[in-house]
């Protein structure tokens, strides 16, 4: 079946979780993420079977744009992005010793979550990659990074794929690191996301 990731940003943390309360209350989407993220914005991504996940939508976009800073709906997501977020980490410790040992890693850095989630799935479909690590917007002015690991010719795919799908005001940077030190890559995946 089918998954969905419908990603909706405020800027007011308080009219954000009333948002997240009606998106609850409408529909039976996972809620993955819902926190404040900087500067003072409020960022709620939900997942789940495509219809309840577009009902989410309707819903917030039945309540106009009012705080709304951005939106953005993601049909066929790739199924790591999801997995990634019901573990919240790379949990599997088999899992983190592959991503350990890759060969390569790769970062993707825009400027906000919906720009970020659009590039990871076209990472993430172009490229034999693991998803490492995702940071969603705190600590980071609101910006969007993750960190991709495998082979080096398919990490540079996937992030020649992930730029192209980002319009240039919503790109900051992007890396790809060949035989990256163990020591960077620990603390690269032990790192609060």
């Amino acid at each position: 079946m089918s998954e969905a990731v419908f990603l909706v940003e405020y800027n007011s943390v308080s009219y954000g979780v009333s948002v997240l309360d009606r998106i609850v209350k409408r529909s039976g989407v996972e809620v993955v993420y819902a926190r404040p993220v900087c500067a003072g914005k409020y960022l709620i991504v939900v997942g789940g079977d495509v219809d309840d996940v577009s009902e989410s939508q309707a819903e917030v976009e039945g309540l106009g744009p009012e705080r709304r800073i951005s939106s953005y709906l993601l049909t066929n997501a790739h199924r790591d992005i999801l997995g990634y977020f019901r573990r919240t980490a790379v949990e599997d410790p088999s899992e983190r010793e592959a991503i350990a040992a890759s060969p390569a890693v790769g970062l993707v850095e825009t400027t906000n979550a919906a720009a970020g989630f659009h590039s990871l799935d076209a990472a993430l479909k172009n490229g034999s990659v693991r998803l490492g690590k995702v940071w969603l917007g705190h600590f980071l002015a609101g910006k969007f990074c993750y960190v991709l690991a495998g082979q080096v010719g398919d990490v540079e795919a996937a992030v020649a794929a992930a730029k192209a799908t980002v319009p240039d005001k919503n790109y900051v940077d992007s890396r790809v690191i060949p035989s990256p030190d163990g020591a960077t890559l620990r603390l690269l995946l032990e790192q609060k996301g």
